[in-house]
């Protein structure tokens, strides 16, 4: 885990924040949430959430670093600066095409999900913020200002219809949506 030590001169290779427990939930299929830093994996960590983060800071993202998160479900949650947007970013855009799913949960008005927890939220508010979440479905060109959310009617008819459907069925959220948005396409 500690980044840029290097062992008879070749430089020791880095890997993500907690990957024995990243290893472990991509089998139970637990999301994982991607942060900054080590703090505020920690903080999630002890909520009994699997969080990691890359070593070295945002700047230091690699690329190399994405194949952990093959096939799982990821839950980014930016710093709010320029640094923290940025690594978001490109986190994103790396996982897009191999993770089941990648969801950005922006939290504002906070500089950290450290921040926000000290604040008096918790893993309930967490999660249901999450689960309002749209997957990432194409490359972001540049960090939205906003949670992209499920719900695309100001009603919020296609989340709830979602939630309906899951709760009286079998089938995946995805078989909903697909209906959800056929009704809209031929209201």
């Amino acid at each position: 885990w500690q980044a840029g030590l290097e062992k008879d001169g070749k430089p020791v290779r880095r890997v993500l924040y907690q990957l024995p427990n990243v290893i472990e939930a991509g089998k139970t299929n637990k999301a994982i949430y991607f942060v900054e830093g080590e703090k505020d994996a920690n903080n999630l960590l002890a909520l009994g959430l699997v969080a990691t983060c890359n070593s070295g800071g945002a700047g230091a993202w690699k690329d190399e670093l994405a194949s952990a998160l093959k096939g799982m479900d990821v839950i980014i949650i930016p710093d709010n600066d320029k640094a923290g947007r940025e690594l978001a970013q490109k986190v994103a855009n790396c996982l897009l095409f191999i993770a089941a799913s990648v969801r950005l949960l922006v939290l504002e008005d906070v500089k950290d999900v450290s921040d926000w927890l000290e604040q008096g939220h918790n893993e309930v508010e967490l999660k249901a913020l999450v689960a309002q979440l749209a997957p990432l479905t194409q490359p972001m060109v540049k960090m939205p200002k906003r949670n992209i959310v499920s719900k695309v009617s100001p009603d919020g008819f296609l989340a709830d219809y979602i939630a309906w459907g899951c709760k009286i069925t079998d089938a995946p959220p995805e078989f909903h949506l697909g209906a959800g948005l056929t009704i809209f396409a031929t209201a």
